[in-house]
């Protein structure tokens, strides 16, 4: 019995540092996506504006091995 116990009271500790973990990513998910959202919306655009169709193609080719 103190076997159990001694076991379920380790898996039970374990599954809260789970929970703390799960709500500690969760929060610095969220600071990262305000703090880096200017960034990726200017690359986006900035990509957007000087991509070209042989680009794709070289890449396609090339299975993309090579990015610039």
């Amino acid at each position: 019995m103190r076997i159990l116990k001694n076991l379920l009271l380790g898996l039970g500790s374990l599954f809260g540092l789970l929970v703390v973990l799960a709500i500690v990513m969760g929060i610095s998910s969220a600071h990262f996506k305000t703090q880096q959202t200017p960034f990726v919306t200017r690359f986006v655009t900035d990509l957007s504006r000087h991509w070209e169709l042989a680009d794709v193609y070289r890449c396609r080719i090339l299975s993309c091995a090579t990015t610039v």
